[in-house]
């Protein structure tokens, strides 16, 4: 804004006697009064004034818009800015999320592969230890049955070997029998 101090008269800078014309003047100085301004020329020199001064007035106003719209333009953008800081935000803080949960999914997968390998590892044990067991009792069949096998053998053998020697002494007997019966026969 422009005070009546900063009014710039026209054709007064650096005339002689200029703060003359307000009754200040001094001695000799009579001579330089016609250079005054007239009072038609002061007055043209403010309505330039009062005209430069509304152009001025007109110019910071307009500036003052500029500069408001300027201001309004950057806090838009500052919200905008703002805004995509918090979406920004948002979607880290969901991929954290989902990085977080599958973690957790992978972590449970690997939990449960391991308990499924722990699983088919001791159901594998149990069938080879129960392979052993019935291997072991097959042998043990297999040996018991052998050797009843070989008892019924002996048992036969032996019975075989009574039977012969009943059959050999029972032959010596009707030997015996038919020679003396010979000799009987004989005499």
């Amino acid at each position: 804004m422009l005070d009546a101090q900063d009014i710039d008269h026209e054709g007064q800078e650096g005339s002689p006697g200029q703060a003359d014309q307000y009754g200040e003047e001094e001695e000799g100085e009579l001579e330089h009064y016609e250079d005054q301004p007239s009072p038609e020329q002061y007055n043209g020199g403010i309505s330039n004034a009062l005209a430069d001064q509304r152009v001025s007035r007109k110019r910071a106003q307009e500036d003052v818009k500029l500069l408001a719209n300027r201001i309004a333009l950057l806090k838009l953008e500052e919200k905008k800015a703002w805004k995509k800081i918090e979406e920004t935000k948002k979607k880290a803080g969901d991929i954290m999320q989902v990085r977080v949960r599958n973690q957790e999914t992978s972590k449970n997968k690997q939990q449960l592969r391991a308990q499924r390998e722990q699983e088919e590892h001791e159901r594998l044990e149990r069938n080879r230890e129960e392979r052993l067991r019935q291997s072991e009792m097959i042998k043990h069949n297999m040996m018991t049955k052998a050797e009843k096998n070989f008892h019924e053998a002996e048992r036969l053998k032996q019975e075989r070997a009574q039977h012969e020697e009943m059959i050999q002494i029972q032959k010596q007997a009707d030997e015996m029998k038919a020679k003396q019966m010979k000799e009987m026969i004989r005499a």
